[in-house]
């Protein structure tokens, strides 16, 4: 669906393989990254970190998804990753999210792939709308998503139950429609 291999400025964006492991468990088990998402840090069934590396699927029935990790250019690192979740095929609707590796925050990383990857999704799979469901005590991806140009619709009361403090909170929903002619903000 999207290309193999996007490049931005700074990044490579493409599909993570189980050589990415290490780089991946670095910010999948990392307790500031994961106190926003629906999973706790990553471990494996030894009890030890272990990353998890979600395979891309087609992108064509409810509910496959794409993911997408940021490489580093000329420095094979990934530091974060997309997740592109297909809501619905008949109203062409996906959800996004992103993470990055605590290391590489506030230098842009996480809006430069974000907006590449919103751009060539409406493109290639000719989608009317993206959403994301972002967590209200996390004001930094919140920003993120207006920095993309993505409009706050609402809040869902007890939306969502995350695991990294063991408790239901609020979610902001944000959302961008396919852009007439011109790109995502973000870059």
């Amino acid at each position: 669906m999207l290309p193999e291999r996007i490049q931005t400025q700074r990044l490579i964006l493409r599909s993570l393989d189980n050589s990415d492991a290490d780089d991946v468990l670095e910010y999948q088990s990392h307790s500031e990254v994961t106190q926003f998402v629906p999973w706790r840090p990553r471990i494996n069934a030894d009890g030890k970190p272990g990353a998890i590396i979600r395979k891309t699927s087609n992108f064509e029935r409810k509910g496959d998804a794409l993911v997408v990790g940021w490489e580093l250019r000329g420095e094979n690192k990934i530091i974060g990753q997309n997740i592109l979740t297909l809501t619905s095929v008949e109203e062409r609707t996906a959800n996004i999210g992103w993470v990055t590796n605590p290391n590489y925050w506030r230098n842009g990383y996480a809006a430069e792939a974000t907006s590449a990857v919103l751009n060539q999704t409406f493109i290639l799979a000719r989608l009317n709308r993206i959403d994301a469901h972002i967590d209200q005590r996390n004001p930094n991806s919140a920003a993120l998503a207006q920095r993309l140009g993505m409009t706050l619709e609402g809040v869902f009361k007890g939306a969502s139950f995350i695991k990294g403090d063991g408790g239901w909170c609020d979610m902001w929903l944000y959302s961008i429609f396919a852009p007439s002619g011109e790109k995502v903000k973000g870059v």
